[in-house]
């Protein structure tokens, strides 16, 4: 049923496409409402009415405010369209010179990349060019674009498109690879909607049959399948099949579950059509179907935000093999403090001061839950202890021997060597830490398994050394007077953390709760796995495992040679966007947590928590960019200065927030309640500022639905804007908007 807006207004999904066509010059079409075949009736023609003209945009989403939207990027434009978050990862490890080009997520975890091609290149848009890779764009193809949605979520841009400014190039050896692909035409199948060839009698029941076991894979039912099936008929089958025979593939099809392989249900449903001609000469008479896909490992609840396809190659691909997603957040949190102690000789200006990338980082979950997986991240940094720890031994046997024949002539004995290393026992004595972290000006880190461990030492009158941790975090100055080496003066106290322990591990850890300083010096993890059963039977994926543990510890270990040959410390910048990106989401989240507090809901000392993980954030970014760099072509031993890599400004920002609502919603059950509440009115009110003073229940549903959200949830939402005095209903269906109070 259509729905006609009032007042001309366009509705979210509409301007989105609007902009596509006048800020990239993409023609749009409309596909069906949470689904990606073309909506019939708008554009009987498919891809043929896929247009620019405003009016015709404007009027397609007018009269169906719901509709998805679909570009159709121009000739010179490829679209990479990956399956899966594993293949985009790959493709990107091995052509670096994607990872800026324009990135969006699909709904399954899938990704399209955007690249350009000569326009004179012959490359045909078809399903399967290689495993997992189908082409689209290139004027032959379209693209559901965001913000559009199915049932399995939303369409999301990584990295946008920018206007004016052409996609990188598709590297020739990729390129070239395609081409050997595009070689083999009995495995390839021309895509949905492309118009490159036409499909002639003898391969028009396959080439249909293919196209709808990819559709059923993606999730569509039989109603659109169809409606797609139809489409291309009419369009590039030479001459049309039947149309019964069009809906008798599709009914076919729909029989298989959506993640049903499409080289088995191909198989099936073409062993269970009617045998023409056309369909003898399009298979081998036995297509054996590929054997059934192992299940899916059982998956924990998200603890952090999945930022893989954003993280540098080495890192990604420890955490692409790890069982759970408690694991992976439990490594990747304890990875990020351990590498950061590698980093010393990188500065990054915070406020004026200068700071390293060290971070103090803690997971924190009952037994079983996964934190495990910390442990991987304590032997990153053996090859770099190993030696640091052999050159002192080496320097301090020389020193003894030059002591001795000092001794023996009466001279002054020689300054007695530093003993360097970069990773301190956590049971160690507030004497020796001190000492530890004098000779090492370029920071320690103290990792533990088992929080109690540190909390041990800290208890004893010779480990008393909490007020260490504390200066750590912001690089302060430490003296201290021995009785038997004098003074120990310390410059700065550069200390990275990585713990890991229970709940009531953190309790005894932190006395005092969330008023001592030391709470909010950290970014928490908290890891919330129910209990079950996970196989840990030996897997291929344990060998893929440590060969990435192996290949991220040697990563770090060239990063850190390079930084150690330089005379002054490598700068490290944010650009102006992020900055203003990091100012606004942290001052936003600032600004909710001082007035919980004022209203009692929180402690006044959890502010400090934002502010430091704000900084953490910055630190987050420095590691990734670093880890990132001998990939990206980056001489870090000679480079004055750097910028922060796009993607690991994007996944620290992404994950600093995350750490600090984790943090906050540890120390405040209230305070948890209030951010969630507030959440709730803020989406709410993004929302309404897209839309008209005036509007129907029917755009508001639509906008909230671009947004990521249901129908359902929408509705809620007008409830609770309405009842906050936000909105008034003149009559039923439909909204005046209210002047927003200033405190939201």
């Amino acid at each position: 049923m259509s729905t006609t807006h009032t007042n001309g207004a366009v509705p979210a999904l509409g301007r989105a496409a609007l902009a596509y066509a006048e800020r990239l010059g993409w023609p749009v079409l409309p596909c069906e409402p949470g689904g990606k075949a073309p909506l019939g009736p708008l554009v009987p023609h498919g891809l043929r009415d896929a247009t620019t003209d405003p009016e015709t945009i404007r009027r397609w989403w007018q009269d169906r405010p719901n509709a998805n939207v679909a570009v159709l990027p121009p000739p010179g434009i490829l679209v990479l369209d990956l399956d899966e978050p594993r293949l985009a990862t790959e493709l990107l490890g091995e052509y670096p010179a994607l990872r800026h080009a324009p990135r969006q997520q699909t709904p399954r975890g899938g990704c399209h990349i955007v690249a350009s091609v000569p326009e004179d290149l012959h490359l045909p848009t078809r399903a399967g060019a290689l495993p997992g890779l189908d082409l689209r764009g290139m004027g032959r193809a379209y693209v559901v674009a965001a913000p559009s949605r199915t049932e399995q979520g939303a369409y999301r841009w990584i990295v946008r498109p920018r206007p004016g400014e052409p996609p990188p190039a598709c590297p020739p050896a990729l390129l070239e690879r395609l081409g050997a692909a595009r070689r083999r035409p009995e495995r390839t199948t021309p895509a949905a909607g492309s118009e490159d060839e036409t499909i002639p009698a003898g391969r028009r029941n396959a080439t249909l049959a293919a196209h709808a076991g990819a559709l059923r894979r993606q999730g569509l039912g039989q109603e659109a399948i169809e409606a797609a099936l139809l489409g291309i008929n009419a369009r590039a089958c030479r001459p049309p099949l039947d149309e019964e025979e069009v809906i008798r593939i599709a009914r076919s099809v729909v029989r298989y579950e959506p993640e049903t392989t499409v080289s088995a249900i191909l198989a099936e449903v073409v062993k269970n059509l009617p045998r023409p001609d056309d369909v003898a000469a399009c298979l081998p008479p036995e297509t054996p179907p590929e054997p059934p896909e192992r299940p899916q490992e059982p998956r924990s609840p998200e603890v952090l935000p999945d930022v893989r396809h954003l993280l540098p190659p080495p890192l990604r691909a420890a955490l692409d093999d790890l069982r759970t997603e408690g694991e992976r957040a439990a490594f990747l949190t304890a990875a990020l403090a351990v590498a950061s102690a590698a980093l010393g000789r990188v500065s990054i200006l915070y406020g004026g001061r200068e700071h390293t990338p060290a971070l103090m980082t803690l997971v924190v979950g009952p037994a079983g839950a996964g934190k495990g997986g910390a442990t991987l991240a304590a032997r990153l940094l053996d090859d770099i202890d190993e030696r640091l720890r052999r050159a002192s031994e080496e320097a301090r046997a020389d020193w003894e021997r030059r002591r001795r024949e000092a001794s023996e002539t009466g001279e002054d004995p020689p300054p007695e060597p530093p003993m360097q290393y970069v990773v301190a026992s956590e049971s160690t004595s507030e004497a020796a830490l001190t000492r530890a972290l004098a000779d090492n000006p370029d920071g320690v880190l103290l990792f533990s398994s088992e929080a109690d461990s540190l909390t041990a030492a800290l208890r004893q009158e010779w480990g008393a050394f909490s007020h260490l941790l504390r200066k750590g975090f912001h690089h302060e100055p430490h003296r201290r007077e021995t009785r038997s080496g004098g003074l120990i003066v310390c410059e700065r106290v550069v200390l990275s953390l990585a713990l890991a322990g229970t709940p009531a591990q953190l309790d005894r850890l932190i006395e005092g709760g969330v008023e001592n300083g030391l709470y909010s010096r950290f970014l928490i993890a908290t890891i919330h796995d129910p209990p079950r059963w996970v196989s840990q039977r030996p897997r291929p994926g344990d060998e893929r495992l440590r060969a990435a543990l192996e290949a991220l510890r040697g990563c770090l270990t060239e990063v850190w040679e390079a930084l150690r040959t330089r005379d002054m410390p490598l700068r490290l910048d944010l650009t102006p966007d992020m900055w203003d990106k990091l100012d606004d989401a942290f001052e936003d989240l600032h600004g909710r947590v001082v007035e919980a507090a004022a209203r009692g809901q929180a402690p006044d000392a959890l502010a400090a928590v934002v502010k430091r993980a704000a900084l953490s954030t910055v630190r987050i970014a420095a590691v990734l960019t670093c880890i990132e760099a001998p990939a990206r072509g980056v001489r870090l031993d000679r480079a004055d200065r750097i910028e922060a890599a796009p993607e690991a400004f994007e996944a620290a920002l992404t994950l600093g927030l995350s750490y600090a609502r984790q943090t906050l919603a540890l120390a405040s059950r209230a305070l948890r309640e209030t951010l969630e509440a507030d959440d709730v009115v803020r989406r709410a009110l993004a929302v309404l500022e897209t839309l008209p003073e005036t509007f129907e229940t029917s755009d508001y549903e639509a906008a909230a639905v671009a947004a990521g959200v249901t129908d359902r949830t929408a509705r809620r939402w007008l409830e609770r804007l309405e009842a906050e005095g936000l909105l008034h209903s003149p009559r039923r269906g439909v909204y005046e908007r209210h002047e927003r109070p200033a405190a939201l």
